[in-house]
């Protein structure tokens, strides 16, 4: 389904909640002085804390999951880095930092609110996920917990030019400016870097979070103080596969990550389809047909990518055997019935087999489910009119 819950629940944060109801339920006496039977963020370690956090709100250049996991695998209060891996890009002198907007771990970590407290400014220090405070509580609700570390003292600027600004004494609006979102149009949102003052420069650590395990990545969610754990191949696949699309650069390190899944005879769908695509542009003999077979073995490792199904079928065409290529596509699309690429791809088989029918019930699922495609609606007008067209024949896109 496209979404495994409604909302939020509460088991997002503090894990399975079935033992804590029970025993709330019949007023079962607590097992030490805090109830065991839920986590509760607020006594976990600060980076066990931050790490369920972590879990929706940090993303950017890479997330990879770890083998066998999912995301539903992830249970508050045990290390997130065992279901996941979360990569960012490290910044490098004299380079401008990514967009600081749509990442909030990092840039807090290079506040000195948070390195003079000695890392205990958590998430969960300034938000509380049951309430959410009004556009007009704003100001002084974070004011408030500012003033649980800081005084009234602690700022340099006078208080009557404090006062005089919109909101008056706005310690968030004033530290944590909001700044527009190049990537999301007419949006802002808040720097989690704490700055004392505006454009106060980088502090020098935000240049060496890198590590000897990984000296062109931060892996930020590795667990603090504790002996680097090696990230497995196909984890490392999955990170370098986007971060290839960011920067080139990274090209090495997926090229190695393939080559380990390749020797290690890796049945992972989204490995099995690079292996495929490689060898297509490799000059080796039966190049093609070996990179067809691995897209044949993706598929029936389960995958649900639609070029894989695209690729398969395109071989299947060259070859002379367009029926195949369309019984393909049409189990693309029982794996991802909301591609519209595939129907794409459909409707040109049947077009390209005269299935005059089968090409005009495609088209018009297709612009059913996404009425704004207008390479369909084009078509299906030519199909639909085909006089003075003449060989109205697409290809499989590709």
């Amino acid at each position: 389904p496209p979404f495994l819950e409604l909302s939020i629940g509460c088991e997002i944060c503090h894990g399975p909640g079935a033992l804590h109801v029970k025993e709330r339920r019949r007023a079962a006496p607590l097992r030490g002085n805090i109830d065991r039977s839920i986590v509760n963020p607020s006594k976990l370690p600060g980076w066990l804390a931050d790490n369920i956090c972590m879990y929706c709100h940090q993303g950017l250049d890479a997330r990879a999951l770890m083998p066998g996991k999912g995301y539903a695998d992830f249970r508050p209060g045990t290390p997130l880095a065992d279901t996941l891996a979360i990569f960012v890009l490290p910044i490098r002198g004299g380079e401008p930092p990514g967009d600081p907007l749509l990442q909030h771990f990092v840039p807090k970590t290079l506040s000195q609110c948070y390195v003079k407290s000695g890392g205990r400014l958590l998430c969960i220090t300034c938000h509380d996920p049951h309430q959410q405070p009004t556009a007009r509580e704003v100001p002084a609700y974070y004011r408030n917990k500012c003033l649980t570390c800081h005084t009234e003292k602690s700022c340099a600027l006078p208080l009557r030019a404090r006062l005089a600004k919109t909101p008056p004494n706005d310690c968030a609006g004033c530290h944590m400016a909001k700044q527009r979102v190049q990537q999301i149009s007419h949006s802002s949102l808040t720097n989690h870097r704490i700055l004392a003052r505006a454009g106060e420069p980088l502090p020098e650590i935000a240049y060496h979070m890198t590590t000897p395990e990984f000296p062109d990545l931060v892996y930020i969610d590795a667990i603090p103080q504790a002996a680097p754990k090696p990230i497995p191949p196909l984890t490392l696949f999955r990170a370098y596969s986007q971060l290839v699309q960011l920067n080139s650069e990274y090209a090495a390190g997926f090229d190695a990550a393939l080559d380990s899944l390749a020797k290690a005879g890796s049945d992972d769908p989204a490995a099995l389809m690079m292996m495929g695509l490689k060898l297509m542009s490799a000059d080796v003999p039966r190049a093609q047909a070996t990179a067809a077979e691995y897209f044949r073995r993706a598929i029936a490792a389960g995958s649900t990518d639609p070029q894989n199904f695209e690729l398969l079928a395109t071989f299947q065409v060259q070859s002379g055997k367009t029926q195949d290529a369309i019984a393909t596509i049409q189990r693309g699309l029982q794996a991802n019935p909301y591609s519209p690429r595939l129907y794409r791809a459909l409707a040109a088989l049947y077009v390209a087999v005269n299935a005059h029918d089968d090409a005009l019930k495609t088209m018009k699922k297709d612009l059913e489910l996404f009425p704004e495609d207008s390479y369909m609606r084009s078509l299906l007008k030519q199909t639909e009119n085909p006089d003075g067209k003449a060989g109205c024949r697409p290809q499989v896109p590709r």
